[in-house]
C-alpha cells in the first residue's frame, strides 16, 4: 500500500513539473509587431514567426494598403488585411490596416507596402512603407 502511494505521488509531481515547464516555456519565437515607426529601420525575425504590420489609413477614400509587388518572398502574407476603425461611431473615420505574415524563407529582403487606389492605374500610391527584413533559420543560427 506504501509502494502505491509512493508512485501516485511521484506521478503527480512529474505531471505538476512538466505542465509547469509547458506553461513557463512560452513561444521560443514571439510574434514581431510593425508600425509605421518601423519604416526605415532592420528588423531581424525567425523562420516560422509571425510579423504583424499595422499601418493608418482610410478606405473609404478608395485608398488602401497592399504588399508593392517587389516585396520580399520571405513573407507570406496570411489572409485579407483586417480594418479597425478608429471611431465605428461615424462613417468614414480613418482606422488602422492590419496585416499578418508568415515569415517563410531565410534571408534578407525588404517588405514594402503601398498606399494607393487599385483602380487608378499608372498613379503613384500617395504613401509608402518599407522596411529591411533579416530573417534566420532559427533564433540561434545565421542565415
Amino acid at each position: 500500500m506504501r509502494t502505491s502511494f509512493q508512485l501516485s505521488r511521484r506521478a503527480f509531481f512529474l505531471a505538476a513539473t512538466l505542465f509547469t515547464l509547458a506553461a513557463c516555456g512560452g513561444s521560443p519565437n514571439p510574434p514581431v509587431n510593425l508600425t509605421a515607426a518601423d519604416a526605415g529601420k532592420t528588423v531581424t525575425v525567425v523562420l516560422n514567426n509571425q510579423v504583424t504590420l499595422t499601418l493608418d489609413g482610410n478606405p473609404t477614400t478608395g485608398y488602401v494598403w497592399e504588399v508593392a509587388p517587389d516585396s520580399t518572398p520571405l513573407l507570406k502574407q496570411n489572409g485579407q488585411y483586417e480594418y479597425k476603425a478608429a471611431n465605428t461611431g461615424v462613417v468614414g473615420s480613418s482606422g488602422q490596416f492590419v496585416f499578418k505574415f508568415e515569415v517563410v524563407g531565410a534571408g534578407t529582403g525588404k517588405l514594402k507596402m503601398m498606399y494607393h487606389r487599385p483602380f487608378e492605374k499608372g498613379t503613384p500610391p500617395v504613401q509608402t512603407f518599407e522596411t529591411n527584413i533579416n530573417a534566420a533559420a532559427s533564433a540561434t543560427s545565421g542565415y
